[in-house]
């Protein structure tokens, strides 16, 4: 498990944050990300997120977006700095294994905004928190974009689920050679 120090300051990070702003990806084999003989691919914007805190607490916090089709390779943005609402609009492109001619992925993409360094967080002792969660099904048909406004959920105090807030972003199901009309 990734561990963060707390920011003392704005203007001083600790070498753990700076470690995780420069880092790409957290589990990725070096096959997973150059497509190999993965014909297609997902290719996805992660925009931003809005409603992931309450005004009135917030400091500035450190965010970042882990994602995933299958949990043995996870991905995540960069690590941003803000008050309120991060905003990433980071593309990226995953390839899509098939074996025995079908897809190897669940049909979701699974999206974990994680929050760190806020110093009024009672998250566990890594410093971590997740702000918010969300489960999005995969487009169904290659070619054809997806644009939402998705739904997050975290656990609350008594382990129920509570809305927080909500992550934008847009994916497409293409052919790796021919992207077709993602925007960045």
């Amino acid at each position: 498990m990734e561990t963060f120090e707390e920011v003392q300051s704005p203007n001083h990070e600790t070498e753990e944050l700076t470690r995780m702003k420069n880092k790409k990806r957290l589990i990725v084999d070096d096959g997973d990300r150059d497509g190999g003989d993965h014909p297609t691919a997902l290719f996805i914007n992660i925009r931003y997120a809005e409603g992931i805190d309450n005004p009135i607490n917030t400091t500035g916090r450190h965010y970042c977006v882990l994602y995933w089709l299958n949990p043995i390779h996870e991905f995540r943005t960069r690590v941003v700095h803000t008050l309120l609402n991060p905003s990433w609009n980071e593309v990226d492109v995953i390839p899509l294994p098939i074996r025995n001619h079908t897809h190897d992925y669940s049909g979701f993409l699974n999206l974990e905004i994680l929050r760190f360094g806020s110093p009024t967080d009672p998250g566990p002792s890594s410093g971590v928190s997740i702000a918010g969660r969300a489960r999005v099904p995969l487009p169904k048909e290659p070619f054809c974009e997806i644009v939402g406004r998705f739904g997050l959920v975290r656990p609350d105090a008594q382990g129920h689920k509570a809305e927080a807030g909500h992550i934008v972003l847009s994916m497409e199901l293409t052919n790796r050679d021919n992207p077709g009309g993602m925007d960045g």
